[in-house]
Parts: C-alpha cells; structure tokens; sequence
C-alpha cells in the first residue's frame, strides 16, 4: 500500500508541473472547479457528470500536447 501511495503521490506531483496555473492562460481553472463543486452540492449528478468530464477532457487534450513534445 504505500509503494501504490508513493506512486501516486509522484503522478500527482509531475501533474501539478505539467498543470502550474500559467500553463492554461485561456482558462478559468477556478471557476471551472466552482462549477464541479455547485453541481455535486446541487445533487444535479448529471451536470456534475458534464462538467467534470468536460474538465477532465480539457485538462486531458492539453496534457497530451505537453507530453508528446
């Protein structure tokens, strides 16, 4: 169990480096995750479903250019 931990502690860590909030000048990472936050507090499970893929997708598209270059 902590070598799993240790490992995702290191994904996490090369995720945030590849993330830094500079990474996505076009993006309102704030509101998007205020959006996520309201849908799961609003129990609306099929707008929290929407946003959070959207934002997965986003933040998925753009990490696939960063590591491919």
């Amino acid at each position: 169990m902590l070598r799993t931990w240790h490992q995702l502690y290191d994904l996490n860590i090369r995720y945030r480096r590849l993330a830094a909030p500079e990474a996505y000048p076009a993006r309102d990472i704030n509101a998007e995750h205020k959006s996520i936050l309201e849908a799961v507090l609003s129990r609306d499970a099929d707008a929290a479903v929407a946003v959070l893929l959207d934002h997965y997708r986003t933040t998925g598209k753009y990490l696939s250019t960063q590591l491919n270059t």
